[in-house]
């Protein structure tokens, strides 16, 4: 926990350090939930508790969900704690295409860093479009990030989303699954129409899809300019796969974080 800590400081203070400290004892110390969760309803109004941040110097707001705190909580650890996919060491793209955007904080931090690029959310799960609605309006700039809600996919069209907790609906039915829906498909090389001169930034947390969706890339779009980041899942058989392809196509891969069954990683463009 005291990581997690030394993280919050480092971006808030106050009331909102507190809150995320509260939501980290949540999530860490079984034993103090209770009393974590009780003052965390008296902090939240209508389910959510604010929080104040910053990132590259400018100030951001972002909301945790009561009844999602444990998975909000951890992307508000990655994505505006933290710095999970490097922004801060990458050169100022034209384009960011958010693939599996959640509930928009990348977006947000991109926003933060690079006020002049065109930023596209991808995410097909309803009630995480409106979230991210949501997150730009709290932050002044509703008009500055271009939402849809579509999954990134090999193919334009529709396919089944398998839904379960708030951060982990894929394409996989294999998963225990809590509902279906139909959602909207496309193409990163849709996205990229008439822009694939320009330098892009990708981010792909698409909960397994990444191969699939990389593999089209690579086939069909222009990549020169490109600098893709991502979570890859099931690293074991994925791994080798992603770096043939990267490799193949020229681009360098860096593995800079290694879990059991996920890693991270950048794909650079030569």
């Amino acid at each position: 926990m005291f990581p997690r800590v030394r993280e919050i400081l480092t971006q808030t203070s106050g009331l909102s350090a507190l809150k995320l400290i509260l939501a980290a004892a949540n999530s860490s110390r079984p034993f103090l939930r209770p009393f974590c969760l009780m003052l965390l309803r008296i902090l939240s109004r209508n389910d959510r508790v604010t929080f104040r941040y910053r990132i590259a110097g400018k100030p951001l707001r972002g909301f945790l969900r009561l009844s999602h705190l444990d998975a909000d909580f951890q992307s508000a650890l990655e994505l505006a704690m933290g710095d999970r996919y490097r922004l801060a060491q990458l050169p100022e793209p034209r384009l960011v295409i958010d693939g599996g955007a959640n509930t928009g904080l990348f977006s947000l931090a991109a926003r933060a860093r690079w006020p002049k690029a065109r930023i596209v959310a991808c995410e097909p799960f309803p009630e995480n479009v409106w979230l991210i609605a949501d997150h730009l309006k709290i932050n002044g700039i509703f008009n500055s990030v271009e939402t849809r809600d579509i999954a990134l996919a090999s193919a334009t069209g529709t396919k089944t989303f398998y839904c379960r907790a708030a951060n982990e609906g894929s394409f996989d039915p294999q998963l225990p699954y809590e509902r279906t829906l139909k959602v909207r498909t496309a193409r990163i090389v849709d996205l990229l129409k008439d822009r694939e001169q320009e330098r892009v930034l990708i981010k792909l947390d698409i909960e397994g899809s990444e191969i699939e969706v990389l593999r089209d890339f690579f086939s069909h779009s222009n990549t020169q300019n490109s600098i893709v980041v991502l979570e890859l899942h099931d690293t074991k058989i994925n791994k080798p796969l992603i770096i043939d392809m990267a490799t193949n196509a020229g681009f360098s891969i860096d593995f800079y974080e290694e879990g059991h069954s996920t890693a991270h990683c950048q794909l650079t463009a030569p």
